[in-house]
């Protein structure tokens, strides 16, 4: 604040002896002066408030990066414990389902990497759907490990196997929802190519 009213000043008293050399005129001298240096004070405020805000938003996009890579490599992470686990499931075709949903999800994931920018359109699968997963398939891990498994343990079981479908067409349609953000962005910028081609002529 100071610096910016002392070179206000100096441009201010500057301009007073320039314009009084060429028009020794007092009144009009100080009236320019007094224009100058609020003109300097404003364009001075101008310049370091956008270099300011370029900061800020450097800052703000560094961390919202550091944010995504954190919430990618948990989820990874989940994806991986929740892969892990497939080998304990005896199953074939059922693990084979779990093996599916992590690779969907590190699609998901992959697409996040690239794309820092559209982390809350997949919020609902990382905050909600993902930990569901990995709870989901653990639990199921665990009861089909027991060696007499009783009629309700069975029932669970099969339900689980129910909705691990379900769970597959979430992932993809997560996936999918993504993927056409990105097609409908580069269809809008193909349509403006082209008319700007036709315009050109």
């Amino acid at each position: 604040m100071f610096l910016r009213l002392l070179l206000s000043l100096i441009f201010s008293v500057v301009t007073f002896k320039i314009f009084y050399t060429f028009f020794p005129m007092i009144f009009l001298t100080i009236l320019v002066s007094i224009l100058g240096l609020y003109g300097f004070w404003k364009i001075y405020g101008l310049i370091f408030s956008s270099e300011k805000n370029r900061d800020t938003k450097k800052s703000d996009d560094t961390e919202r990066d550091k944010r995504s890579s954190t919430i990618q490599k948990e989820g990874i992470a989940k994806l991986r414990n929740i892969r892990s686990n497939t080998r304990l499931i005896s199953d074939n075709a059922v693990a084979e389902k779990v093996q599916t949903i992590c690779k969907t999800g590190l699609e998901i994931f992959d697409y996040i990497e690239k794309n820092p920018d559209d982390i809350n359109k997949a919020r609902q699968f990382i905050n909600y759907y993902l930990d569901t997963t990995e709870k989901i398939v653990l639990q199921y891990v665990e009861l089909s490990s027991k060696k007499n498994p009783g009629e309700d343990v069975l029932n669970t079981l099969k339900k689980v196997e129910d909705v691990l479908d379900s769970i597959l067409k979430t992932y993809d349609k997560q996936l999918k929802n993504l993927l056409e953000d990105d097609l409908l962005d580069l269809n809008t910028e193909i349509q403006v190519l082209e008319k700007t081609i036709q315009l050109e002529g």
